[in-house]
């Protein structure tokens, strides 16, 4: 083999294991590999006014980051008037 084809070789062999180096060390420590996720669970309530109850878990690595927000197509009222019409309620913020 020349000695070409056996550098290329050994490039490849170090880029696998620097790319299985890190997947192990993600599995071990179970964390995630960007510096901003989320968790997100959703709750349905089937009562007269069918309740969506969605919470948000953002975890922040980083401090570049100076909001986080989302885009509805819903208004968002304090205090829903017509609670038979799509509406989005804060019901309250942890930092």
């Amino acid at each position: 083999m020349s000695e070409a084809k056996q550098l290329a070789v050994a490039v490849i062999l170090t880029a696998l294991l620097a790319v299985l180096g890190i997947g192990v060390a993600h599995i071990i420590t179970n964390q995630p590999l960007a510096d901003l996720t989320a968790d997100y669970t959703a709750k349905i309530i089937i009562d007269k006014n069918l309740t969506l109850i969605e919470k948000y878990t953002y975890h922040v690595k980083k401090p570049k980051y100076r909001m986080l927000f989302r885009i509805w197509d819903a208004p968002m009222l304090i205090n829903p008037i017509n609670l038979h019409s799509p509406h989005i309620t804060l019901i309250g913020v942890n930092c």
